[in-house]
């Protein structure tokens, strides 16, 4: 007897969940629709940050809290001790800004460059060029990233995150000095 009072009253508990459930799913349909009307013109921003729009030198991307700008880009002489295999070295300079409340991870490993055929190049490494670094809350750092490459008039470099949940990638097309 007592166990049928229990599951009369679970049932009863049930059947009153699903008709606040289903003014709750009805309320956040709403503010979901709400909320895509509004963000309709900040989303054409957003998506202009970082999605399908390509950068130059100079350009700053915003992406999330981390604004990332490509300074310059230019062939410089390579290290005494290491020849390039490809005959030239391309520096690689950006600044970042950190403008969250978390350190963010900003690192040479989430660059690749490439030639207007597509082919694809390695990391020149001397002691000159190298960016692999935190970036705490609310400051910002400045580094360079060397290119082992054939001395071309255009390359295209991609930015993908890599400690990130958003598979957005940012593409910069340069022109070196």
């Amino acid at each position: 007897m007592v166990l049928m009072a229990i599951l009369l009253i679970g049932f009863l508990a049930a059947c009153g969940d699903e008709e606040s459930d289903a003014s709750t799913d009805n309320s956040s349909e709403e503010n979901a629709e709400a909320s895509e009307d509004n963000n309709e013109d900040e989303g054409t921003e957003e998506s202009e940050d970082a999605g399908d729009q390509v950068y130059g030198v100079g350009d700053t991307v915003n992406l999330g809290d981390l604004e990332v700008t490509l300074t310059s880009a230019s062939f410089t002489e390579p290290d005494e001790f290491m020849e390039p295999d490809n005959d030239s070295v391309l520096a690689v300079e950006f600044e970042a800004v950190n403008n969250g409340d978390e350190q963010v991870y900003l690192g040479s490993d989430e660059f690749t460059i490439s030639s207007e055929e597509g082919t694809q190049y390695d990391e020149y490494f001397s002691g000159d060029g190298f960016m692999n670094e935190n970036i705490g809350a609310g400051n910002n750092i400045t580094g360079t990233i060397l290119y082992d490459v054939p001395e071309e008039s255009n390359y295209t470099i991609v930015y993908e995150p890599t400690f990130s949940l958003d598979s957005d990638s940012t593409t910069f097309e340069i022109s070196p000095e």
